[in-house]
């Protein structure tokens, strides 16, 4: 049993409670240094959180003191740990912690473990935020919302194979959109973020019959060794028609680590060989159709 002080109350002064049956104390005003001496001129009620030890004075670092009009002295209560206390002054909650207060949300964070959460948590300013409700559904407000590197590239100008004997680097020359992927170039394309990428390539191509044109993927470091082919993602496309366009269409999902960066390379077995892109249309109106589009987006960490 154990004697604190509780002006949430009325006009009771004091109580005597098990310390296991409460945990968040009545507010103090805030945290007093005892090299000041004792607070001047205290009013019934007024609570502070003693920094720092005088014994002369009696106040102990981390002891809560309220004064009691009735009483005519300081009461005392002794932290345990958990207890939270609010600070008026300083608009913060403070939790008792291996053996002194410290802020909460300082350090700290919501452990949610075998518990059935309630409500809903809300992240934000009240204009930009972000609410998880506890069914697991996330919304948001403004300008919030997830952020996830991703990227689209495409080119409108025809690819023609130019030499049998080396492949050569597709280029794209309109950057659609990208966010945390970086465009090195016309070709190159760096990762910042670590983890698995799902990569689509769609792309128009155009050849004799019988020849044939290939696409794949290459990837290396930045500022190490030359790029090197990724295992198993070469596509073949074989033209049965010539002048026939056909379609190339191909995903991939790949690891990345920061840095590393990604090409797409092409070879033909003939110089008629192309990827070729279409103008837009009229009557109607249609969309130009680009030789080659690319996407890339983020899946997770592995």
């Amino acid at each position: 049993m154990e004697r604190i002080s509780s002006p949430s109350i009325g006009q009771l002064d004091t109580r005597y409670v098990k310390t296991e049956d409460w945990f968040i104390l009545p507010p103090v005003d805030s945290e007093w240094d005892v090299t000041d001496g004792l607070p001047v001129d205290p009013e019934d009620g007024d609570r502070y959180v003693a920094s720092g030890t005088d014994e002369e004075l009696g106040w102990y670092d981390g002891y809560i003191y309220e004064w009691s009009e009735y009483y005519g002295e300081w009461i005392e209560t002794l932290p345990v740990e958990g207890m939270m206390i609010w600070l008026l002054f300083e608009l913060v909650f403070w939790v008792f912690f291996s053996g002194g207060w410290m802020e909460i949300g300082s350090g700290t964070y919501v452990n949610v473990d075998g518990d059935t959460m309630t409500g809903a948590l809300v992240i934000g300013d009240g204009t930009n935020q972000t609410t998880i409700s506890a069914t697991g559904d996330i919304s948001f407000e403004g300008t919030a919302g997830i952020v996830t590197p991703h990227l689209m590239q495409s080119d409108s100008t025809d690819q023609a194979i130019a030499n049998v004997s080396n492949a050569q680097v597709v280029t794209f020359n309109t950057d659609v959109h990208h966010a945390g992927i970086t465009r090195t170039s016309s070709s190159r394309f760096t990762i910042t973020k670590e983890g698995s990428y799902l990569i689509a390539f769609s792309g128009v191509c155009v050849g004799a019959a019988g020849q044939t044109i290939e696409v794949w993927l290459r990837k290396g470091i930045t500022g190490g060794d030359p790029a090197v082919d990724v295992a198993n993602s070469n596509t073949i496309y074989f033209f049965k028609t010539t002048g026939v366009a056909g379609l190339v269409a191909v995903t991939f999902i790949e690891h990345f680590v920061s840095n590393e960066y990604f090409e797409f390379w092409t070879w033909g077995s003939a110089v008629t060989s192309k990827w070729e892109a279409t103008v837009a249309g009229s009557t109607p109106t249609r969309p130009a159709c680009p030789s080659i589009i690319i996407t890339v987006n983020y899946i997770g960490k592995d």
